[in-house]
């Protein structure tokens, strides 16, 4: 898939290639819960926890069926929280912990459906 760069030198505008580029990107994660998380901006992530299960949210803007992949190469764990109310894998208010040397993709199922937003997870072996 080409990145947010790769478009633009295709002469796509800058601002729709940042949208529908895949440009990695490394997020410092931080916080143990949805209000202290860092927030979740690309859809292509290295998470970089700052210690054992700090984490990273998912936008509340986030379109529905796009794939949010993430990698976590840190000897520490990462977690995942969906924004406050959201339910994720079945769960309200779920979390996704994303081991050393794992990676995850995330994706909104349904948005907003009586006000409450559905995310599925899924973790690589």
């Amino acid at each position: 898939m080409p990145t947010g760069d790769d478009l633009v030198g295709l002469g796509m505008p800058a601002q729709l290639a940042e949208a529908l580029g895949n440009t990695p990107h490394a997020l410092a994660c931080t916080g143990t819960a949805v209000a202290t998380a860092a927030t979740i901006k690309t859809t292509n992530t290295e998470l970089v926890p700052s210690s054992a299960n700090t984490g990273a949210v998912l936008q509340a803007s986030a379109k529905v069926g796009t794939p949010y992949y993430m990698f976590n190469a840190q000897s520490t764990s990462a977690v995942i929280y969906v924004p406050t109310s959201s339910v994720l894998n079945g769960t309200t208010n779920g979390t996704f912990t994303i081991a050393q040397n794992k990676a995850a993709i995330l994706w909104q199922v349904k948005a907003a459906a009586n006000g409450v937003d559905h995310w599925a997870a899924l973790l690589t072996a």
